[in-house]
């Protein structure tokens, strides 16, 4: 079949090839990038900050108990992201234990923060 077209078809035949492959093999590492536990954790974790900022900024009670409401149900989500990291993970696992043990220094933190402000 390609023995009776011109070499410079031929080339632009093997190149488009190439980069519908190349293409392909992109889309699929960016779809499967989006699936990861890691970047939802890392999202969230990102809200949360974001939503303690606020609080701590706002002058309004309502948005601070928003924002404190908002920011306790991020926090949630990022240890129920932990297992997920943990199973993945293919470094020390030593690694992922600090983390939790942050989590939880975090919260604790975070709650006598705000029983200071409000006293």
């Amino acid at each position: 079949m390609l023995k009776n077209t011109k070499m410079q078809t031929r080339l632009l035949i093997s190149n488009a090839l190439i980069i519908a492959i190349s293409m392909a093999a992109s889309i699929a590492a960016l779809i499967m990038l989006r699936s990861t536990g890691a970047n939802t954790a890392r999202r969230t974790q990102q809200a949360a900050r974001a939503d303690l900022l606020l609080a701590i900024t706002s002058k309004d009670d309502v948005l601070e108990g928003e924002t404190v409401e908002s920011s306790k149900r991020n926090l949630a989500a990022m240890r129920e992201k932990l297992p997920i990291i943990r199973s993945t993970f293919k470094g020390d696992t030593g690694l992922v234990d600090r983390i939790e043990a942050i989590f939880d220094e975090a919260i604790d933190y975070r709650d006598q923060m705000f029983q200071a402000e409000k006293s």
